[in-house]
């Protein structure tokens, strides 16, 4: 076994998980007391729909101040996405979208809770049969008798974006709706100020002419009033279809030319008779048909491999299937450089960073290592990988550092580790960045952001023996040169001192802002944690020092996406190809 250094005075205190805490407090808004926190719960569990719009809507008079680009605003929420989103939200209504009337309509009572404490105007979807969810019906009290539980949270999120809306036009008020999934750049004011059509649709990258109903801005007009009864009116008769594909058909209703044989269609992404037989009563417009048109697709971005340009407003990033992969969308917004990032996700003054370290940015090269004399061993090599991460995370873990994503380098190009890592089991222990984090001007905000550097690094191939090298102020372009290299401190010790002593290496740095960690080339030390990893999976007795036994055991918790060498996962998932369902979270396996 390998020995602890006397340096390591607080060793038998050393997690062996420590689960990750948010590092800074929300910027509430409005802090509310207690009581008043206690009152916004209770008024959106048990209030109608109707009764809480009344208490967070202005009056029309002091609304219509704002001119014809004046919207009530809203977005939906789980707490899928309010749990790393909900500060981002508000944030960006009010400071890059410039929203003056804003509120999130909570899906659970956690987002409920969420948004009252931090005293954000929220409005609670009623769920588990809590009374509001009937409003909107055409005598506001429809049934559910025709809802399937199994299905609820796709009813819940097209009657809640659906109703909301209703209920605000009957108010005289016009609407802008987003949902969360959908990250604005600059103002929208500009796309609906001059508003000429009912209704304003998102379209598609790929095909501009087909509504996504992730983002519409509506007049108060008596048909598109009309237009979301009916679109309400169908879905609860026939709550297994699409909730865009309602309104798209009503849409084809309002284009044909001979209104008077209106037809259903007969399919949908393939699927025949969607709307049942027979289909339901052809619904009437007593007002007449919506006027409609899509925003340029340059300036919203819908797709699920965005593009974006200097015109683009906002981004919606899409997954091949609806109301999935929360995490996903979120990560390809970071990736993007258009995540918010409140809270001093960007520009805290405290946060220290762990990135990788090698002849490549923030890397990691999956096509071949140092190979030294075994060159096998560090060619797609998915557990030295495994071993490489793990090491990294568990030295993040003891310094308190975020651990910034490395990418992974491979033949076709780079790789996100996202697409092959279970980013959720590296959640209990460290709080993480983004693999663009490094390169992106948010992160630069700051002048003393990244003003003091270090760099340590454990290399070499030797079945006995490794060096360790130390390096203060470490902007240097020579990258692990330990003669005539100023400002290297170099050492060799044996494998089993190894982790002590790179752990000790770190913790003397501890007032840098970055750590560079590298490890290239240690097959040797990677052999011996398999070793012991060997040994500790036979349950067998091990005298372990502390910092070997938290490598040991985060790599085993950790979950991967890939089995065995890993590389035909890898070989088509480079950046331009990545999508929101290539993320995964939630979904990995572990290798034991």
């Amino acid at each position: 076994s390998s020995t602890t250094h006397n340096i390591w005075k607080d060793a038998d205190t050393f997690p062996k998980q420590k689960t990750k805490e948010k590092k800074l407090p929300s910027k509430k808004i409005n802090a509310p007391s207690p009581k008043k926190s206690a009152a916004c719960v209770e008024r959106a569990q048990t209030s109608t729909i109707n009764d809480q719009l009344d208490f967070i809507l202005p009056s029309l008079q002091e609304f219509q101040q704002q001119g014809s680009a004046g919207r009530i605003a809203f977005t939906i929420s789980d707490y899928s996405y309010s749990k790393e989103m909900l500060d981002d939200a508000y944030a960006m209504a009010r400071d890059v979208m410039h929203l003056k009337y804003f509120f999130l309509v909570a899906m659970d009572p956690a987002t409920i809770h969420m948004a009252c404490d931090a005293g954000y105007p929220v409005l609670g979807w009623a769920y588990n049969g809590n009374g509001g969810d009937k409003e909107g019906s055409d005598n506001d009290g429809g049934s559910k008798k025709n809802l399937y539980k199994s299905e609820q949270i796709v009813i819940d999120v097209a009657m809640s974006k659906w109703k909301t809306a209703l209920l605000i036009l009957r108010r005289q008020f016009p609407v802008f709706f987003f949902e969360m999934d959908v990250w604005f750049l600059r103002p929208p004011q500009p796309l609906f100020r001059d508003q000429m059509v009912d209704v304003l649709f998102s379209g598609h990258s790929d095909s501009p002419n087909a509504i996504n109903i992730g983002i519409y801005s509506v007049l108060p007009t008596e048909q598109s009033i009309e237009f979301f009864q009916v679109a309400i009116n169908l879905f609860e008769q026939r709550p297994n279809v699409h909730d865009q594909f309602i309104m798209a058909q009503i849409l084809s209703w309002a284009d044909a030319h001979n209104k008077t044989k209106l037809e259903y269609a007969t399919s949908h992404w393939g699927k025949d008779d969607i709307w049942g037989v027979p289909p339901p009563p052809m619904p009437t417009f007593k007002a007449g048909f919506v006027t409609h048109e899509n925003f340029p697709s340059w300036k919203i971005v819908s797709s699920e491999r965005p593009v974006l340009s200097e015109q683009t407003i906002a981004v919606h990033i899409l997954c091949g299937t609806p109301l999935t992969a929360p995490h996903g969308k979120m990560q390809v917004a970071k990736e993007l450089g258009v995540w918010m990032g409140s809270n001093g996700y960007y520009d805290s003054s405290d946060a220290k960073y762990l990135w990788m370290d090698g002849h490549i940015h923030n890397a990691v090269s999956f096509t071949m290592h140092y190979p030294g004399r075994k060159w096998q061993y560090q060619y797609h090599d998915m557990d030295g990988l495994r071993w490489l991460v793990s090491c990294t995370l568990a030295l993040a873990n003891y310094t308190n550092r975020i651990w910034v994503m490395p990418k992974l380098v491979n033949d076709r190009g780079f790789n996100f580790l996202w697409m092959v890592l279970d980013m959720q089991s590296v959640e209990e222990h460290v709080e993480t960045r983004e693999t663009t984090f490094p390169s992106n001007p948010r992160a630069w905000k700051s002048s003393k952001r990244y003003d003091s550097v270090s760099r340590i690094a454990i290399s070499g191939d030797g079945e006995k023996s490794v060096q360790l090298y130390r390096q203060r102020d470490a902007w240097s372009p020579r990258l692990f040169e330990h003669t005539g290299s100023e400002g290297w401190d170099l050492d060799f010790v044996s494998i089993e001192d190894a982790m002590n002593r790179w752990f000790t290496l770190a913790e003397s740095l501890q007032s840098s802002r970055v750590l560079l960690a590298g490890m290239p080339a240690v097959r040797g030390l990677f052999d011996k944690m398999r070793q012991i990893n060997e040994k500790y999976s036979g349950n067998v007795h091990l005298d372990l020092s502390i910092p070997t036994e938290h490598i040991i055991h985060i790599y085993r918790s950790l979950k991967w996406c890939v089995q065995n060498h890993g590389e035909n996962d890898l070989q088509e998932k480079v950046p331009s190809r990545a999508t929101a369902g290539d993320d995964c979270y939630g979904r990995g396996d572990s290798p034991f």
